[in-house]
């Protein structure tokens, strides 16, 4: 006799289990500065922990590579998380390096910023955009939304440390989707 069961069978007994598991959620170093979400001129105090990540994998290469200014505005484009902050830093070589560029430039920084922008704003919604207007007049809770769960996963909205958590949209977005108002 062959014993069969069915997958809500299986789920059952596992249930007790998955109730007990809870996700935390990774904060990113917060280099927007919260009175001013659209400038990355001073940002906030992640910018340096990304500046100083560069400056530490970069030792063998000269330092002007990438200006300082350049460097400020790659953090603070990348929202925070290191990985896309070293993305944008591998993106911008390439061309860089295509032209013949002692050192990075504006056309190429922001080249580099549009491409990644772009693929960042790829199928947003307009309820996903009503969503990041509700969170930028409230950052610190996020809307109460079935999108949010999505964007969250998807670095669409992002969290900071402070003394509590708290939310922006990736600072992609906010340079075209959700441009500064007035």
């Amino acid at each position: 006799m062959v014993a069969s069961h069915t997958p809500e069978q299986d789920w059952g007994s596992l249930r007790k289990h998955v109730r007990k598991f809870t996700t935390k959620i990774l904060t990113n170093a917060p280099v927007v500065n919260r009175e001013d979400l659209w400038s990355w001129e001073p940002g906030g105090p992640g910018v340096t922990l990304c500046i100083e990540v560069y400056r530490r994998r970069t030792t063998d290469l000269p330092s002007e590579l990438i200006p300082a200014a350049f460097l400020h505005k790659l953090a603070y484009y990348s929202g925070g998380r290191l990985r896309e902050f070293v993305r944008l830093v591998r993106e911008l070589a390439g061309p860089a390096w295509d032209r013949s560029l002692p050192q990075a430039d504006e056309q190429v920084v922001n080249q580099t910023i549009d491409r990644m922008r772009e693929e960042t704003e790829a199928g947003l919604t307009k309820a996903h955009l009503n969503v990041l207007r509700e969170l930028l007049r409230d950052p610190s809770e996020l809307p109460n939304n079935d999108l949010v769960e999505e964007m969250l996963d998807l670095c669409l909205i992002l969290p900071y440390p402070n003394e509590s958590e708290w939310y922006l949209p990736h600072p992609l977005l906010l340079k075209a989707k959700l441009p500064k108002p007035g």
